[in-house]
């Protein structure tokens, strides 16, 4: 009886350790490779309140790859338009975004999850994204980072073991 006990917390162990170690899965992962030479941008779908976008292109830079920042490609300009109608002046003036092209050659879109860790404070629960040849359109690397509800993996960690894989 006393084997069967300790064989059924040695189980238990196992399984709750396997639970707190992060998994990551890559698909074609020559991209990071390939592209080192090249630009990329970094681009996060959605709200990015735990400032992964920044975590990302700061491990890449760190890592020698020539990351151009999402903002270099926005700027705002202010129109003033004067129009006359029946010898009324309406002047109208307002903002306009004007989207220029990303002078990057790729791109690496993201998504992620958080969850609450004690006493971590907020840890990353899902990771996943796609590097993107803008030439092409072509997707060439897809990620993903998980871990399970006891892992305790930082932000930075998870993404330098997402890079590292690539």
């Amino acid at each position: 009886m006393g084997s069967l006990i300790r064989l059924v917390a040695a189980i238990s162990i196992v399984l709750s350790l396997h639970a707190c170690a992060g998994t990551v899965k890559v698909v074609n992962a020559e991209a990071l490779d390939a592209i080192k030479g090249s630009t990329i941008t970094v681009v996060s779908h959605g709200n990015d309140p735990e400032n992964v976008r920044g975590l990302i292109e700061q491990a890449l830079i760190e890592k020698g790859y020539k990351v151009v920042s999402e903002e270099v490609a926005r700027k705002e300009t202010q129109v003033e338009a004067t129009s006359i109608i029946d010898g009324n002046a309406q002047v109208t003036v307002g903002s306009v975004y004007n989207q220029t092209t990303v002078k990057s050659v790729y791109v690496l879109s993201f998504t992620y999850s958080t969850r609450p860790d004690f006493p971590h404070g907020v840890v990353i629960h899902t990771l996943s994204g796609s590097i993107i040849d803008l030439r092409s359109g072509v997707v060439k690397s897809s990620m993903r980072f998980s871990q399970g509800d006891f892992g305790s993996t930082s932000t930075e960690a998870a993404i330098d073991k997402l890079l590292e894989q690539m």
